[in-house]
């Protein structure tokens, strides 16, 4: 099956065009005010130049950055040094920066390195290196520590995102620990591909409600792709997710939460049913 069907623009540094001659630019503009890139768009359409992939970031100090992949076949006409001279005297824009192609038809935006969210970098693991990951651990010390350790390892990583949460919470003004799971917690988590995720709290327990789980659909598929593994001891499917929304919980309410998985199968919403640990 062909790569090209896996690369949707929804991640937005990689683009697949084969037969294509693609160049990209990266426009770093003096603040972050809309005008600005209504300005950089009128430049393309007076050009006639209109970009095959664009989007936009606000960067450290109030600047920002347009990114653009064009067929180059839209400029024909100039030769790219002179349309990058353009963009720059603008007096928007503080400066331009090109991007080849590494072989036609694939470019990579680079000047985009590295990958940051909330102030952090990040690196990107799809599915399917997830699920390795999970089925070298599982060959390596077997189902039951397998679960234990990926719990463990969600717990830490829910107590940082925990503490994130919080913050945009102040910045926002959002005093309701309450909202702060529901609003602005799992909406993110969903919004990083973890899983469709809904949270009602009540005054003993909080059930979050989860649904198209990464972890889940990652053990599902070694059950499937490894039929002599023995995997009658790993259960609950989600123990990363599970550690993750408990920790993240605990950090954001300051009290110590245990969770349990009522879950049968992912076709249907499952259950993580979280309540105070020392109650």
């Amino acid at each position: 099956m062909s790569v090209v069907g896996y690369v949707p623009l929804e991640f937005r540094n990689i683009l697949i065009r084969p037969g294509r001659k693609l160049l990209g630019i990266s426009i770093y503009l003096k603040d972050n005010r809309p005008e600005n890139l209504a300005k950089l768009g009128k430049i393309f359409y007076e050009r006639k130049v209109f970009p095959n992939h664009v989007y936009s970031s606000v960067e450290a100090r109030g600047s920002a950055r347009m990114v653009a992949i064009l067929n180059l076949a839209d400029i024909k006409d100039t030769d790219t040094n002179s349309f990058l001279k353009e963009l720059e005297s603008i007096d928007v824009v503080d400066h331009a920066t090109i991007f080849k192609p590494t072989v036609e038809g694939l470019i990579v935006d680079t000047t985009s390195f590295p990958l940051t969210m909330f102030g952090e970098r990040v690196f990107i693991v799809r599915e399917p290196a997830f699920k390795e990951m999970i089925l070298g651990i599982l060959r390596t010390v077997g189902p039951q520590l397998t679960t234990r350790l990926l719990y463990q390892m969600g717990v830490a990583v829910g107590r940082e995102y925990g503490d994130i949460f919080k913050r945009i919470a102040r910045d926002l003004n959002v005093r309701d620990p309450a909202s702060i799971v529901k609003d602005i917690s799992m909406p993110i988590l969903q919004s990083l591909s973890y899983a469709v995720l809904e949270a009602d709290l009540d005054e003993d327990k909080i059930v979050v409600k989860k649904k198209g789980c990464i972890e889940y659909s990652a053990v599902e598929r070694i059950i499937e792709e490894n039929p002599s593994l023995d995997m009658r001891d790993y259960s609950p499917r989600c123990n990363a997710i599970r550690g993750m929304i408990e920790g993240s919980v605990s950090a954001i309410l300051e009290e110590e939460f245990k969770s349990k998985e009522n879950c049968m199968s992912e076709s249907d919403y499952c259950e993580i049913i979280l309540r105070p640990k020392w109650k």
